[in-house]
């Protein structure tokens, strides 16, 4: 079983290095037992979605995850203000949106300590970091979870255990009609899956490159659409809690496995 699994790991890792003290965990569920359902939004904060998002999550008594990126943290400081006043959580999402496995150790743990330099003039470090890289960039790469065991020794790559894909909603949508109609499609998608409570979603404000002229407009449509999927099943919306869960997942096996999408 190892050496097969050793052969999907990056090239010219070691069975030794699979195995080091450096590989943070990898959540892709809230602990066994918990219902609540973890949004999580990377990309934001934007002036063109995040009150919105905030003011659809408050209605539904909802808290949810945000991954920010630092550039727009520098330009809307007062955003990360209104998150963090509602009761969400925030973490750094790197300081541009790059791909950091290209750029290198050095540079991912840079862009980390840049964002989260930003981020603690608001809140304080939090003592177990989450950690979401552009593209979901570095969880299967040992130098990467070293570059973040540097960054926090407490750090835990979040994955999710459900992509939206929201980010190619717009793409070919001529007509807010036609964005919505995909909109609540995916909400009833979203209803019909059987491990939706306890799940880790991926959603995203405004992002980065996304294609379509409709593309900002995704969270404000789609938002409704899933809290009413996660209303029908009896789940609450919550924040990602990773305490009681991040040893389990210590070692590498878990991560392997695919992401849902809708």
């Amino acid at each position: 079983m190892l050496r097969g699994l050793a052969k999907r790991m990056s090239p010219g890792m070691s069975r030794f290095r699979l195995f080091s003290a450096h590989w943070r965990p990898v959540l892709r569920r809230q602990p066994h037992g918990v219902t609540d359902v973890a949004l999580t939004f990377d990309d934001g904060p934007s002036p063109v979605t995040t009150v919105a998002v905030l003011e659809m999550l408050a209605r539904a008594n909802a808290k949810a995850t945000f991954f920010l990126t630092g550039t727009r943290v520098l330009a809307y400081p007062e955003l990360v203000r209104a998150i963090i006043d509602e009761g969400h959580a925030v973490y750094g999402h790197g300081w541009e949106h790059v791909h950091l496995e290209e750029a290198g150790p050095a540079a991912a743990l840079e862009a980390m300590q840049r964002v989260e330099g930003l981020l603690a003039q608001f809140r304080p470090t939090p003592s177990l970091y989450l950690i979401r890289l552009p593209y979901n960039d570095g969880f299967r790469r040992a130098w990467m979870h070293e570059a973040m065991a540097r960054f926090h020794p407490n750090a835990c790559f979040a994955w999710w255990t459900i992509s939206t894909q929201d980010y190619r909603l717009a793409d070919g949508c001529a007509t807010l009609e036609q964005l919505e109609a995909r909109c609540k499609a995916l909400g009833e998608r979203m209803r019909q899956i059987r491990h939706l409570p306890g799940s880790i979603v991926l959603l995203h404000e405004d992002p980065f490159g996304a294609p379509g002229a409709l593309a900002p407009r995704v969270s404000e449509l789609m938002l409704p659409h899933v809290l009413s999927a996660i209303a029908a099943r009896g789940a609450k919306c919550g924040l990602v809690q990773p305490e009681a869960s991040a040893m389990r997942n210590r070692w590498f096996f878990a991560p392997l496995r695919g992401d849902q999408m809708i």
